[in-house]
């Protein structure tokens, strides 16, 4: 009974790493995919917007273009550790929602 229990806790524990790791390379594909949209419209971007007056306009433009930057890699900042603990793993989330909830 024992070597079996042993082996379903071994199973889920392989399971959740490769959970886990699986996020993390969904969390890493879709900051390329970001990072890969901006590098692409940064010359129009340029070109119609910094070189522009500031005004609200630029102002709204700037907010809503580099916020979702910053809070992606505040996230990214706190997930790329390995879990090593289930506590520092859960307070470092919690951490890193208040602080892109208060950026927001």
């Amino acid at each position: 009974m024992e070597c079996m229990s042993l082996s379903l806790s071994l199973k889920y524990i392989a399971s959740s790493v490769s959970s886990s790791l699986q996020t993390k390379y969904a969390y890493f594909a879709a900051y390329a995919i970001v990072i890969y949209d901006h590098l692409l419209t940064l010359d129009i971007e340029i070109e119609h917007i910094w070189k522009q007056k500031f005004s609200a306009v630029t102002f709204l433009f700037f907010l809503t273009r580099y916020y979702f930057l910053l809070a992606i890699n505040i996230t990214l900042f706190f997930f790329i550790e390995p879990v090593v603990n289930t506590r520092v793993s859960a307070s470092k989330y919690c951490y890193s929602s208040q602080l892109v909830l208060v950026l927001h």
